[in-house]
């Protein structure tokens, strides 16, 4: 059995949403509760409703006056009924998938998607007149469609680690990666599996007990880095992501999740995304770097800027307009610092922003000032950050931002418009928006299916856990989901059952036999060596 953990799952989180702040709400909860400023500094911008946008039922927020749901979103009356996913069997390659499925343009209810190897071929209210879908595999959902979810950043080796309970607020990043205890109980840990020194200092060892792993092949000590990786891949494809940014380059990062600043993504052109987690000081040639990103040799750089609250935090910004790179294809994560004259310049230059409420509230007791970058009109995608101080995967982000926009930002962003967050605008940010992040003929083949509601498709993502997740597509093959769905279209014998929450689930990790760089590894082969050299391994998935 893998370790278990407390996981805010569907029901979970709606007790703990209703619950007093004197009652058994988590952490993350309690510091979204007790910040209001921010959420009554965004009303004196904007004309903020009482209530969300779409009220009642649809967007869980106090009923608004309308005469048509906004953005598209379809009233619950006009959408199919929730129903059991069924299959019938044809070509693996070939899937046609019927359901409410959420475009662009729009809500299809009902609506058909084709999937051929790794293209959208078609998204229509019928697709079943093309030619691929001639003995394709059809999928009635009984659900809901949406592309792939997109983690815009995170530290995806990272996230085997449990939440870190900071000591004490900080004002800026140097502080808290400083600090004796992130130390002892994260990052010493961390460094001691990925490079353990051994029984010499070096990684030499005579026998398994020499290695902090656990682990000596041929004297010397195996580190767990592919394992860390695959964990925290698994851990973001449970949660309904496609694409990942934030992954420690490693070839064995090849297979699962698709990485956005690694190659092993499958899309054109992933080689030129560069990520940069210490600074623009740390650049050592920002003139080359410019150069690329104005020709596109180097099509997007994503940079930590300006995590914290303080005036160190927002000079980094300095810095980076002084290095030139006030770039279109520049994204900043963070930028927490970040006030009116910054955004205003970020704005100018069409950069993206990377925002991560719950990891800034639980570090710096506060988050961007998120009304004034939407007010300016910025591109805003929402990321996790990472296991230790944020949420565990997008949906558990989404939630985060559901309950901070409803009590804090009066109902500021849409459901369409969070969900937009985790995809399209996601894919914006790290320039991939043409071929991922949305359902459109010509993209590749990257899908999240979840089990109706009986709600909006917007509010159902929202409101969604792991255990809704009817089916994860990745360049057009199932890697998670349902039984229904999984025992027809798994990509081997070596996908293994998974219980998420009573639900009982299919994952695919193990590509084969005797394969490199760990693709022979299953899950729970994965789960032993980590635990193997870490005790306090985060468990997948998380239940109450």
């Amino acid at each position: 059995m893998l370790p278990a953990k407390r996981r805010l799952t569907n029901a979970g989180w709606r007790a703990t949403l209703s619950a007093s702040l004197g009652g058994s709400m988590s952490r993350r909860i309690r510091l979204l509760s007790s910040i209001a400023t921010l959420g009554l500094f965004a009303c004196s911008l904007l004309a903020c409703s009482s209530g969300s946008p779409f009220g009642g039922p649809d967007g869980g927020g106090p009923s608004l006056d309308r005469a048509a749901p906004r953005d598209g979103a379809m009233p619950p009356a006009d959408l199919l009924p929730p129903g059991d996913l069924s299959v019938v069997p044809g070509a693996k390659d070939r899937v046609l998938l019927r359901g409410t499925v959420v475009t662009p343009q729009g809500v299809l209810s009902p609506g058909e998607v084709l999937l051929a190897a790794d293209k959208l071929i078609c998204v229509d209210t019928r697709c079943d007149d093309r030619s691929e879908a001639l003995g394709a595999t059809i999928v009635n959902t009984g659900g809901m469609i949406y592309p792939g979810l997109v983690d815009a950043h995170n530290h995806t080796h990272y996230n085997y680690q449990p939440e870190w309970t900071p000591p004490q607020s900080f004002t800026n990043h140097n502080q808290w990666t400083a600090n004796s205890a992130y130390a002892s109980e994260i990052k010493d840990p961390h460094n001691s599996i990925l490079n353990p020194k051994g029984i010499d200092g070096k990684g030499g060892c005579g026998k398994p007990s020499d290695c902090e792993t656990g682990l000596c092949v041929a004297g010397a000590c195996e580190s767990l880095a592919c394992e860390m990786i695959k964990w925290g891949e698994i851990r973001a494809m449970l949660g309904g992501a496609t694409m990942i940014q934030g992954t420690l380059s490693r070839a064995c990062a090849n297979t699962l999740v698709r990485n956005a600043d690694l190659s092993y993504h499958g899309l054109d052109g992933g080689k030129t995304v560069r990520t940069n987690v210490t600074g623009v000081s740390s650049i050592s040639n920002p003139e080359k770097l410019v150069d690329e990103l104005k020709t596109g040799v180097t099509s997007a750089f994503i940079i930590h800027v300006a995590e914290g609250i303080d005036s160190k935090a927002r000079s980094e910004f300095v810095e980076l307009e002084n290095a030139g790179l006030l770039l279109p294809r520049t994204t900043v994560i963070h930028g927490t610092a970040l006030g009116e004259p910054e955004l205003q310049k970020m704005k100018a230059a069409g950069m993206s922003l990377v925002w991560s409420p719950s990891s800034n509230l639980a570090l710096y007791g506060k988050t961007n000032d998120i009304a004034l970058a939407k007010k300016l009109g910025l591109n805003i995608a929402l990321a996790p950050d990472w296991t230790i101080n944020g949420a565990d995967d997008l949906l558990d982000e989404l939630k985060v931002l559901d309950k901070y926009n409803r009590e804090h930002l009066s109902g500021l962003f849409s459901d369409r418009e969070m969900f937009e967050m985790v995809t399209i605008n996601a894919a914006k940010a790290l320039q991939f928006d043409t071929k991922i992040g949305s359902l459109e003929a010509g993209k590749h083949a990257d899908v999240l299916i979840l089990r109706g509601r009986g709600k909006a498709p917007y509010r159902t993502l929202i409101e969604a856990g792991q255990a809704e997740i009817e089916g994860v597509f990745i360049a057009g093959k199932a890697l998670f989901g349902s039984r229904a769905l999984m025992n027809h279209l798994k990509l081997n014998a070596f996908c293994e059952t998974l219980d998420i929450c009573g639900s009982s689930k299919i994952v695919c990790v193990k590509e084969g036999d005797g394969l490199d760089e760990k693709r022979d590894q299953t899950l729970a082969e994965i789960g032993t060596r980590l635990s193997g050299g870490f005790s306090r391994l985060l468990a997948l998935p998380r239940c109450p």
